[in-house]
């Protein structure tokens, strides 16, 4: 018979048909390691964002008072960054659907827009230095990771070795 080994065990399958099913199965499988690598790249720029972000509104606190509706704009922004983390990181833990792949992309996308909003108002002003130049470069790494990550995902082992093992 057959042997897939991909699968590591003979496959039934005539074997004329052998490869074909074995390079699906190998390209479904590299397909899934892509998108989970991509994912953890989003979580990782995620969490740079978010920090970024946070940093910002900590060693500014005087505009909450000075420029509120400023201030707002960024407790927006650093929402945004922390529901994309959180969005990746359910998605790489415990697998996904379509929607969490549309949240992913229309967070990822927000996010992009306002950073790289924010980056052309400051280079137009003259102002900023290179934080609002890593926000923006963020915010597009962001959203090609989350275009990257489209494809569905698998839980991570961990989470189906204990399903699967009551460990």
């Amino acid at each position: 018979q057959p042997y897939c080994p991909s699968r590591g065990l003979s496959t039934g399958i005539p074997s004329a048909d052998v490869s074909a099913a074995c390079g699906t199965i190998e390209r479904v499988a590299e397909k899934v390691a892509s998108t989970r690598s991509a994912l953890a790249a989003l979580m990782l720029v995620s969490l740079a964002g978010s920090a970024d972000v946070a940093e910002f509104l900590v060693s500014r606190t005087a505009m909450f008072t000075d420029a509120p509706g400023r201030a707002a704009g960024s407790v927006l922004g650093l929402l945004f960054w922390l529901a994309l983390l959180l969005v990746a990181s359910i998605r790489y833990t415990s697998g996904d659907g379509p929607g969490k792949r549309r949240a992913t992309l229309g967070l990822a996308g927000l996010v992009a827009a306002g950073n790289v909003g924010l980056t052309l108002i400051h280079l137009k002003a003259g102002i900023g230095g290179w934080r609002p130049m890593v926000g923006g470069g963020l915010g597009i790494a962001a959203l090609l990771l989350a275009l990257a990550a489209r494809a569905e995902t698998e839980p991570s082992p961990s989470v189906t070795r204990r399903v699967f093992t009551n460990k």
